[in-house]
């Protein structure tokens, strides 16, 4: 199953990555598309067992929808940690 995770980049702050069961860290080259679309469906429920064939539309459908409120949430997290870093501190006055 694969999972979310951060991942800092190099030199210019925190991305996404796509961290796939049994993996230590994300991996340097981009997934192939089958093993995509495999983590696209399992966020839509399909189990990918031994036995199981391919993913059908229902579960991509289910699976892409997943995936759009994950990015959404990533990008509301982001504009809420940008607005935390920018605001200004309460200085209290000199007594």
């Amino acid at each position: 199953m694969s999972s979310i995770r951060w991942s800092r980049a190099t030199g210019s702050g925190s991305r996404l990555a796509i961290g796939f069961a049994g993996e230590k860290a994300a991996a340097q080259q981009p997934p192939r598309c089958a093993r995509m679309i495999r983590s696209i469906a399992q966020l839509g429920g399909f189990l990918a067992r031994k036995s199981d064939g391919e993913p059908g539309t229902q579960t991509l459908w289910r699976g892409l929808q997943r995936m759009d409120d994950i990015t959404a949430a990533f990008a509301a997290s982001a504009r809420l940690r940008h607005a935390a870093m920018n605001r200004p501190t309460a200085r209290t006055p000199p007594r």
